[in-house]
């Protein structure tokens, strides 16, 4: 007896592989790139950005008066031989966007550092500034001892922000599925 399916053995095992690598691939996956380190007289430093941002979707959030929050994860571990790494710092740098539908412009707010708050009519620029992170401030030099290795991973969150006045389930609607969307972590290893 024949069976149902019109595609031959060998077509079929192609078409599920294809299939399955279809729907486990991101539509939308945000990569951290360009991660750097640097040091000033007395400070480690750490540069990178966040990319591959699904513009429309913060946009259109946005517009409706959800805010839109870039969270990024910092660690920094002393690298050890045969014993486990020692976490030196666990860092969260946030920035929110908004929208002033009053004077049209978008606002970027920055948590947690005496930074004022910015603001521009782009919202490439407006997202440009909340997720390039230059000069971040890790540890001060003097805390890191010469010839060590070390290591500084970062991850990044791109979340909605629900607001009292619009319901969650709206929300989700208007924006992501998921609560928020994140990279995977990237890491690079340095000596000092």
């Amino acid at each position: 007896m024949k069976s149902g399916f019109p595609l031959k053995r060998g077509y079929r095992w192609l078409f599920f592989s294809l299939l399955l690598f279809l729907l486990a691939t991101p539509v939308n996956a945000l990569i951290i790139s360009d991660l750097t380190v640097a040091n000033s007289r007395n400070y480690v430093l750490a540069y990178f950005s966040l990319n591959d941002i699904p513009y429309q979707k913060v946009e259109e959030a946005l517009r409706h008066g959800i805010p839109v929050r870039f969270r990024f994860q910092v660690e920094l571990f002393e690298l050890r031989r045969l014993r486990p790494d020692r976490k030196l710092l666990i860092q969260e740098v946030t920035r929110i966007i908004y929208f002033d539908h009053l004077k049209n412009v978008y606002l970027i707010h920055y948590p947690g550092t005496t930074h004022p708050i910015d603001q521009t009519q782009e919202l490439k620029e407006a997202i440009k500034m909340a997720t390039e992170i230059n000069d971040l401030p890790l540890i001060p030099v003097q805390q890191l001892r010469s010839g060590k290795r070390y290591r500084l991973r970062v991850r990044g969150f791109l979340e909605k922000m629900a607001t009292p006045s619009l319901p969650s389930r709206l929300v989700g609607v208007l924006f992501f599925r998921k609560e928020s969307q994140a990279t995977d972590w990237v890491s690079i290893k340095f000596r000092l």
